[in-house]
């Protein structure tokens, strides 16, 4: 059979669509590929360590020789020393400074010398105190032997301190000049009246009263009493002849004027009432006012007059050229004509507290540059000033140590130079007869400790003229 061109086409063409079904002619699929997992390389170093090593033919068959065991010798137990049993120490006595600066001192009283200055808060190591228990002996590298002190009442402890009573450094003096003259002096009003050489030397009791004053000559000695006759006394240094000048009424502090023709003082002169509210009674209450004035009386006849005061005058004092006399009055020290002629009066302090004034006697050709000391009371306790009679120059020269027991200085008195003041201290815990330099420097003792032996001093802050110091 004869084949055509258009038959061999047309039979071509069936095959191509049988060979792909009813659906016509289908596109292969895409080949799957199949994603091969990543793998995280794994470092196994100890595998690798203890992974065995491929197995070898050994070349040789000779066994190793092991390694020699090391032997150990045991210590002897006969050699190991025990250690040693400590017993614990007790811990030193504590403090703490509660407050400060707190003075230390070479010993317990503040007559020694400080050696330094602890602050609030530094404790302390306590290894001792004084026989009253009112300082503590502590531990102090740079004092004496290690040691100082310091007023147990500025320490804070916690309990009983039990530490030994320590003895008390001897207080090295300070040397001074060999005084001259006479010192008279009260042991308290109304008792025994001494007399004694500036030096020291010659003490003996005079007579008993009140406020002893020395005569510019230094031959006789002016006092009071209150007993009846109530009057000013004179006596001689020497014990005789004591003799009545005038009878006044409750006469105090007399005082020579500088030629010895004339004694000024204070005494009750008359006087009024007073009335107060009573808080606790809630009533009203009538008091008496005594009324205390400034006399003059003649050494000769004993005749006296009145000065131009306050109501309220005490402790009279003579200017070195005798034209004014200063005194304690009602607003502070004053200053009045002695004579009573001229009435002219001048105010030296405004402050109420300041008493018991006495002008320096040394012979100036300016009256109104000797100064006048005198004393202040400061809360609970006394110190000593000066001050010029125009107002000028107030100076404090004692002054209680900070954050130790309060210590007062009263009456003072000047030499009869002018170089020095005498005057009352109960700092080293009873009533002495200390000195110091015009300008406060070098405060100390007058006398040995043994030189008024037996004479107990008493002071009631009442214009006392304690003592008087005389050619």
């Amino acid at each position: 059979m004869r084949y055509t061109a258009s038959t061999l086409l047309f039979t071509l063409l069936i095959i191509s669509l049988l060979s792909t079904g009813c659906g016509g002619l289908a596109t292969p699929p895409p080949p799957t590929v199949t994603r091969m997992p990543t793998a995280t390389p794994t470092v196994e170093v100890e595998a690798q360590r203890t992974a065995p090593p491929p197995t070898a033919t050994p070349k040789s068959t000779a066994t190793p020789s092991p390694s020699p065991t090391a032997t150990l010798t045991p210590v002897p137990t006969s050699t190991l020393s025990p250690l040693p049993t400590q017993t614990p120490t007790p811990a030193p006595p504590q403090g703490v400074v509660r407050e400060g600066p707190l003075n230390l001192r070479e010993g317990p009283g503040i007559v020694y010398s400080s050696i330094g200055q602890l602050e609030e808060g530094m404790a302390v190591e306590i290894t001792g105190r004084d026989e009253e228990g009112t300082w503590w002996q502590i531990a102090y590298e740079a004092g004496e032997e290690g040691r100082g002190w310091i007023a147990a009442e500025y320490v804070q402890t916690s309990g009983e301190i039990a530490v030994e009573v320590v003895e008390a450094p001897s207080v090295p003096p300070t040397p001074l000049p060999r005084f001259t003259g006479k010192i008279v002096f009260q042991e308290r009003s109304g008792g025994r009246i001494f007399i004694v050489n500036a030096d020291g030397t010659g003490l003996r009791q005079l007579t008993q009263g009140l406020d002893p004053a020395l005569s510019p000559d230094g031959t006789k000695v002016a006092f009071t009493r209150w007993e009846d006759p109530a009057a000013i006394y004179l006596i001689n240094v020497d014990g005789t002849q004591e003799r009545l000048l005038t009878e006044v009424e409750q006469p105090k502090c007399p005082e020579w004027s500088r030629d010895g023709t004339k004694i000024t003082f204070t005494h009750r002169s008359g006087g009024g009432w007073v009335y107060y509210w009573d808080s606790v009674k809630e009533q009203l209450i009538k008091q008496e006012d005594p009324h205390w004035k400034l006399g003059v009386a003649d050494v000769v006849t004993g005749q006296f007059t009145d000065v131009p005061c306050d109501d309220h005058s005490f402790a009279p004092s003579w200017s070195p050229d005798g034209w004014w006399l200063v005194y304690d009055g009602e607003q502070g020290l004053m200053l009045t004509d002695p004579t009573g002629e001229s009435r002219r009066w001048q105010q030296v302090s405004y402050r109420v507290r300041d008493m018991s004034p006495d002008w320096s006697a040394e012979p100036r050709e300016d009256p109104w540059s000797a100064p006048i000391a005198y004393m202040v009371y400061h809360n609970d306790h006394w110190e000593i000033y000066t001050i010029l009679p125009n107002g000028q120059g107030r100076t404090r020269l004692t002054a209680s140590p900070m954050f130790e027991a309060p210590q007062n200085s009263v009456a003072p008195e000047w030499s009869p130079d002018g170089r020095w003041i005498a005057f009352l201290t109960d700092r080293r815990g009873r009533w002495e007869i200390w000195v110091m330099r015009s300008d406060g420097r070098q405060q100390q003792p007058l006398f040995p400790s043994d030189v008024l032996e037996g004479i107990e001093f008493r002071y009631e802050a009442q214009s006392e003229q304690v003592l008087d110091w005389g050619p």
